[in-house]
């Protein structure tokens, strides 16, 4: 089991760390205070995305997409993918993308079902993704192809 330790900052900031324990209160700026430590399954983590309204975590590990529940730190499995990387939440849907880094592709899924609508290909190893809410695209970076992968969800 690994520990993720959730930080909270004056700015409203939330990171998520990989720590085998809790870093000392010397590691941390004098902004940052440690609000709760959950147990995690052994993994790799990257990136992630919280829903307020549900008070879930989303994050992308060498697994899949894990989900926290931030009430009570229960962990689940949502999708098994190798190497998940971004995790992004679309707004106004239940849609998530998630980009995976061994397979060069994101996976375009319903983040309440766990249904998957489209596995669609990338560059080479896809890692940070973004949403833009004008256009309604996503944008892939890819990490060893180095170059980016626009995606439209609405024709997935």
């Amino acid at each position: 089991m690994k520990n993720i330790t959730l930080f909270s900052s004056t700015i409203a900031a939330l990171t998520l760390t990989n720590c085998a324990s809790p870093p000392s209160s010397n590691d941390l700026s004098t902004n940052y205070r440690v609000i709760k430590t959950i147990n995690a399954p052994d993994a790799g983590y990257d990136y992630v995305s919280v829903d307020s309204v549900k008070n879930r975590l989303f994050v992308g590990s060498e697994h899949g997409v894990m989900t926290v529940d931030l009430n009570n730190g229960n962990t689940n499995t949502l999708l098994e993918r190798d190497h998940v990387a971004a995790v992004l939440m679309l707004p106004n849907s239940d849609l998530m993308l998630s980009t995976n880094y061994d397979s060069d592709n994101a996976t375009l899924f319903n983040r309440k079902t766990a249904q998957i609508i489209a596995d669609i290909p990338t560059g080479q190893e896809p890692d940070g993704a973004l949403y833009d809410p004008v256009s309604g695209l996503v944008f892939v970076m890819n990490g060893e192809s180095e170059d980016v992968t626009v995606i439209d969800p609405s024709k997935a």
